[in-house]
């Protein structure tokens, strides 16, 4: 569901549904809207400010964008979409630039309305690694723009990558929204093998949810201290997940 994208009737719906359950949308994640696309890369940054817009207009405090691109044909076919090659941000110092100047822009916006945007980590993009997205964070310096540190999207990759505890060393000081996964792995020494694995139904983790249609709000539980310290999720249904006005998920600093 692109909430951004709802007619008023539809939306207006969409919140009575919502508070008819006593429940409040915390933030919106946007997937595969990047703003460097070759082709869509105005038109989703078009729709990127429609998403602060409605944002501002709910009294949602975070949105979240990546600069990862639709899957391939090759992706499509997968049972994991993740073990074939995907859209890699090019090694061109214009482009970068150009996602930098892009970002700043929504940047902006998302300040000005009291919003904290978000930059999700993903394979392939200028935030591909822990490195990379330090990098482009250091080079974006905006108080409005803070990481979404995602590593599940890079430990899940049959290939070689950096250690987990290591990237949220790098990436912790960033860090302003996270989505967080169940992706069970084993890695062997070089040349080694990589094998990972989504985790079984009803195992994913509270703190996380997929954003629907690739565009929509994403609608979280809270999970308590005790759960976290038996680091195991408790309570779990089917998602999208939501938690009760008032009160907010794990790890969802302003």
């Amino acid at each position: 569901m692109r909430i951004a994208d709802l007619a008023p009737a539809a939306r207006a719906e969409f919140l009575a549904i919502c508070a008819g359950l006593n429940l409040s949308i915390p933030a919106i994640s946007t997937s595969r809207r990047s703003v460097i696309d070759p082709e869509h890369g105005a038109s989703h940054l078009a729709y990127c400010h429609r998403v602060i817009d409605t944002a501002a207009e709910l009294g949602i405090g975070h949105v979240s964008i990546g600069l990862f691109g639709p899957l391939t044909d090759a992706q499509q076919r997968a049972t994991w979409f993740w073990t074939q090659p995907g859209v890699r941000n090019p090694d061109d110092p214009a482009i970068y630039d150009l996602a930098l100047t892009r970002i700043r822009d929504l940047a902006d916006h998302a300040g000005g309305c009291d919003i904290q945007l978000s930059l999700e980590m993903y394979e392939d993009t200028y935030l591909g690694t822990a490195r990379d997205a330090v990098r482009f964070m250091t080079d974006l310096d905006h108080p409005a723009a803070r990481l979404n540190i995602d590593i599940g999207n890079l430990i899940r990759l049959h290939r070689p990558v950096e250690p987990w505890a290591e990237m949220i060393a790098l990436c912790a000081p960033f860090a302003g929204y996270w989505h967080v996964r169940t992706t069970p792995g084993w890695r062997t020494a070089p040349p080694g093998q990589v094998m990972t694995h989504p985790a079984a139904s009803g195992r994913h983790d509270q703190l996380a949810g997929r954003d629907l249609d690739g565009a929509g709000a994403w609608l979280r539980q809270p999970v308590s201290g005790r759960a976290l310290r038996r680091r195991r999720p408790v309570g779990l249904r089917p998602e999208p997940r939501l938690h009760p006005r008032g009160s907010r998920g794990q790890g969802e600093g302003r």
